[in-house]
């Protein structure tokens, strides 16, 4: 059975203040299915537009839509980051340092499913990103290429319906770079998830199959 579904467009028209020099900045971009990529010079505010679209910044006035859903209009509307059901890998992997691999990659995992589907979709989305062998290490006992990988594998479980990533490959071996981008790929293919890259490296751009914006 197909795993593709029916994606909704993520529309995003508005200003946002990037905080470190006060710059308006214009947002215009619609995500639809595919991957799609973000592209600009360092502090342009490519990770200020995927914060955006996750809520975690408010805009000075504008909107952000999800088909027919208003997740923001300015100060007036607001739906929270958990509600929108967004997969977010930042730049700095953002873990939980007191939990396990798997148990972070497990908090990500939909609470309609029991308990040990939970744990055995977080093992298999581990496992996929070569991290056997990981699982019952905290972030601090991880290398920066682990933990980078668990960041993946837990905005992959949570079976998000945006994907946002952030330098996602940026601390990882050329093999496990290459390994890693061919089954986020292949996961966004699949689903037909709208999802946004910012990445430095052109090699990245390889998995592109939608629009380039230019910040």
């Amino acid at each position: 059975m197909s795993n593709v579904r029916r994606a909704a467009t993520l529309s995003v028209h508005a200003n946002l203040t990037l905080g470190a020099t006060g710059r308006t900045l214009t947002v215009e971009l619609e995500l639809v299915s595919g991957l799609q990529v973000l592209v600009g010079p360092s502090g342009c505010g490519k990770s200020s537009i995927l914060r955006l679209i996750a809520g975690l910044v408010t805009p000075v006035h504008g909107t952000v839509r999800y088909g027919e859903a208003c997740w923001q209009d300015g100060k007036r509307q607001f739906v929270s980051p958990q509600r929108r059901r967004i997969g977010l890998v930042h730049q700095r992997f953002a873990l939980f340092p007191h939990l396990s691999a798997l148990q972070n990659v497990e908090y990500a995992v939909s609470r309609a499913h029991p308990k040990l589907v939970r744990v055995n979709m977080a093992r298999d989305w581990l496992g996929r990103l070569g991290l056997h062998g990981c699982e019952s290490r905290r972030p601090a006992q991880l290398s920066g290429g682990e933990q980078q990988r668990v960041a993946i594998a837990r905005a992959l479980a949570q079976e998000p319906q945006i994907l946002l990533l952030d330098e996602p490959f940026s601390s990882l071996d050329e093999a496990a770079h290459a390994e890693a981008g061919a089954v986020v790929s292949t996961w966004i293919r699949e689903t037909a998830t709208p999802s946004l890259l910012v990445s430095h490296h052109q090699k990245d751009h390889q998995w592109v199959d939608g629009s380039t914006y230019r910040v």
